[in-house]
């Protein structure tokens, strides 16, 4: 992996590169004195961590990170002579993720890069079972006759949203998990991370939208609409439904006919008028 250090002063970026060193001998360390020349190479090589102070005399360290990320997205570390809170804004709104005051301090500056480095990694480990999770996913749901979109397999959003569509009576972590072999309890906190929903719940809202879409749209009995929604009978739909919506199903299905009948009487009442 490599590692980008830019400062002006040379001797700042041979301590910064030893101490890069001295967290993980095998990591690639290019040192840069120019914003511009490390902006170039930035753009073709990517490292993965950047480190690089906010002074500098072609561009600063904060319009340096800003140009890169026009790029891609690396781990950006800025580090500063300079107490100022607008720089520390400018750096946070530009996805720095950590703004560091001189001097550098060895002790926290080195336990500050290991915990970024391990950072990187999980999020490459994450990115490689997600790879991983897609293709037996994609395989899985050809394999249940349903289609996969590309660019979209890569997401365990899609891959529940399909699996919903296609049995939402049938979801549930495991069935999800192991469509994406992986471990259930990883999912779940996967999922929580990337939807910004508890899967349980988000499945729960697929369900009732869908209950509430058949008892709009059709005279389906109750009985038939439970076991498509994977409640075991009636009574644990009911119960499920009036918790999540204040109505018993019939309730709301005569609430939604007497609405639609006092519609149809007062557009015929204005017809007639």
């Amino acid at each position: 992996m490599k590692v980008l250090i830019l400062d002006n002063d040379k001797w700042v970026v041979e301590g910064l590169r030893k101490l890069v060193e001295l967290v993980d001998s095998s990591l690639e360390r290019v040192v840069f004195t120019s914003s511009v020349d490390a902006l170039e190479y930035a753009r073709k090589e990517k490292p993965m961590l950047v480190i690089a102070d906010v002074e500098m005399p072609e561009m600063n360290g904060l319009e340096f990170c800003r140009r890169l990320c026009q790029h891609y997205h690396p781990h950006m570390i800025i580090i500063s002579g300079y107490d100022k809170f607008h720089y520390a804004q400018e750096a946070i709104s530009i996805g720095v993720s950590r703004y560091v005051l001189k001097p550098v301090k060895q002790p926290e500056f080195v336990e500050l890069l290991k915990q970024e480095l391990a950072n990187i990694e999980r999020e490459k480990l994450e990115q490689r079972i997600l790879k991983q999770s897609a293709l037996f996913a994609e395989l899985n749901l050809e394999t249940a006759g349903i289609e996969p979109i590309v660019g979209s397999a890569d997401s365990v959003q899609y891959i529940t949203d399909k699996m919903l569509a296609q049995d939402c009576g049938n979801v549930s972590l495991d069935t999800v998990a192991n469509a994406c072999n992986i471990h259930r309890n990883y999912l779940s906190i996967l999922f929580k991370e990337k939807v910004g929903v508890n899967f349980k719940d988000y499945v729960l809202q697929y369900k009732m939208r869908k209950a509430k879409q058949l008892l709009c749209s059709s005279n389906i009995k109750m009985g038939k609409i439970a076991e498509e929604l994977g409640y075991m009978d009636v009574k644990n739909f009911s119960r499920a439904f009036k918790s999540y919506t204040g109505q018993a199903p019939s309730e709301y299905r005569s609430q939604i006919r007497e609405n639609r009948e006092k519609e149809q009487d007062e557009t015929g009442i204005f017809l007639n008028s």
